[in-house]
This record gives structure tokens, C-alpha cells and sequence, in this order.
């Protein structure tokens, strides 16, 4: 089964197919139109003795285009697995079998060692026959820094913060990330897994420099699904930075203890407890005030 972080990018692609325009003359030098549209189609190709084989996209050039644009699987790739050196160069057959269209095989990773691992030729046959591995990873995926970018393109702010979130100077590109977010481009079910992705990434400090920008006067989200988003956020951070007080001052927190520091919902006694925590001498001081 796909994980959380795998899903949410190949549903970034499914409900904003625009992103792989976006990437596609990066990592292909392959210079689309300007208004071309792609269509999301079925990217299950069936191959010798009634194989399935499932690719995580499959998109189509929509209208009259020129042959040389191409269809287009993208494969999300998380870690190293080395079957897919022999399924990507299938998915490329089939695409061009099905639809008598020249096909690409982009491979999405925000990892470097995966994307170095990726990017390759994949020799099929004598001569020059194979497949080539287009790759858009940390070096391929801009780092979106632009408010009004982020709300023109919010998939692409999002996967921005996936790739750069977690380099020293992440914070801009956070900043994008929540902005696409509150665009209102991504659905609400999409934004609740993306956004639990983009936290996962950064690291404290930058948890609580997004919390005092939100905090700001000078911009406030439209997006109440993205302040609840944050707000949540901020309640999750705070039950770790207790949890992480208690134990580096080597206080015992029983289960039940940890389990009512992680789902209490009352911000005010968050901070109370939090404050508390950094002196206390054990984990029922902490609840008894």
C-alpha cells in the first residue's frame, strides 16, 4: 500500500495535471505549448499473459497537438526499488501502444539519493534501444518563493515545500506552501494530506516561525480549513515540545499521561502545562496545576 507521503504527491498530479507541464521542460528539455491541457487517464496497462501493470499516472495531451508533444507517466518514487528498472521502460511501450503517441516516463522524488538513483537510461535491446528516466527531484523542483506563484500554482508551491522544507533556509518556501494551501486551488481533503505532510517535514524552529507568521496582522489566511489546519498544527507541536521537556529532564510520563498531553484541544492548557513542564519534577506535578 502507497504511504501517506507517496499518495499525496500522485494526487497532487491527479487534481492538478498542470504541475507536470510545470516540470516537464525542466527534466525533459521537451518545450510545451503554453496552453496545452492534460488529460488524467487510465494508468493500468495490461501487457503479456494478462498482466496488470500500475503506473501511478497516466496523462494525455487533450485536443489537436503536435505529435512531438508526449503522453506522459509519472511515477512518484520514494526509496530505491529495483523492479521498476524494468516496468518503467514497459510503461513508455504501452503508452505509445495504446495511443500511437510518443511517451514519457517522469519519475517524482523529493529525495536527491533517489533522484540520482533514478535518472538514467534503461537499455532494452542492441544498440540504442531503451528508455530514458526523466527525474524531477530537489534539483528539477524550483523552490517557490512567491506568494502570488504560490497562489497561481499551488501544487507546485506544495511539492516545493516536499523537495526544499527540509534545507536550513526553508522558511520562504514554507511561507508558499501555506499560501498554496489557502488558495482554495487544492480540495479539502487533498489539502488536510498534503498539509500533514509539509509539517512533517519542517523541522521546530521553522514550526514555530510559521506559527508567528500566521500570527502576523499583515496577512491573515482566507482559508478556515487552513487556519484549522494551523491551529492543529500548532496544538501537535505543542504536545511534542511538552513531551520532549518531560524527558529530557528524565520525568516518567505514563500512557495514559502521554495520551492526554496528545489530544487535549484546549490551547490555553497546552501552554500551562508546556510552561509547567520545564520545571517540574514529575509528570503529576504537571497535571495537578
Amino acid at each position: 500500500m502507497p504511504s501517506p507521503e507517496h499518495q499525496a504527491i500522485v494526487d497532487l498530479f491527479r487534481q492538478r495535471p498542470t504541475l507536470i507541464a510545470a516540470l516537464l521542460p525542466r527534466t525533459a528539455g521537451i518545450a510545451l505549448p503554453e496552453d496545452l491541457l492534460l488529460k488524467v487517464g487510465q494508468s493500468t496497462f495490461s501487457a503479456i499473459a494478462s498482466t496488470d501493470f500500475h503506473a501511478d499516472l497516466f496523462a494525455q495531451p487533450a485536443g489537436n497537438v503536435p505529435p512531438e508533444i508526449p503522453n506522459v507517466v509519472v511515477e512518484v518514487q520514494l526509496g530505491v526499488d529495483s523492479d521498476k528498472l524494468s516496468s518503467w521502460p514497459l510503461y513508455q511501450a504501452m503508452g505509445w501502444r495504446e495511443t500511437n503517441r510518443l511517451t514519457a516516463v517522469l519519475v517524482v522524488t523529493p529525495y536527491l539519493e533517489i533522484a540520482t538513483w533514478a535518472g538514467r537510461f534503461i537499455q532494452t535491446g542492441p544498440g540504442k534501444s531503451g528508455c530514458d528516466v526523466f527525474v524531477a527531484g530537489p534539483h528539477e523542483i524550483p523552490r517557490v518563493v512567491d506568494q502570488e506563484e504560490a497562489r497561481r500554482q499551488p501544487e507546485l508551491a506544495v511539492l516545493s515545500v516536499l523537495a526544499h522544507g527540509g534545507e536550513p533556509d526553508a522558511l520562504e518556501v514554507a511561507k508558499s506552501g501555506l499560501t498554496g494551501l489557502d488558495s482554495g486551488g487544492l480540495s479539502a481533503e487533498l489539502g488536510q494530506i498534503v498539509y500533514d505532510q509539509i509539517w512533517s517535514r519542517l523541522n521546530p524552529a521553522l514550526h514555530r516561525a510559521l506559527e508567528a507568521f500566521m500570527n502576523q496582522q499583515a496577512y491573515e489566511f482566507k482559508s478556515d480549513h487552513v487556519k484549522g489546519l494551523l491551529a492543529r498544527g500548532e496544538k501537535t507541536g505543542l504536545a511534542n515540545a511538552i513531551l520532549v521537556a518531560l524527558r529530557e529532564r528524565q520525568v516518567r510520563v505514563s500512557a495514559g499521561q502521554q495520551e492526554a498531553i496528545q489530544s487535549c484541544q484546549d490551547l490555553d492548557q497546552l501552554n500551562r502545562w508546556f510552561k509547567r513542564s520545564l520545571s517540574v519534577n514529575s509528570a503529576r506535578e504537571r497535571f495537578d496545576s
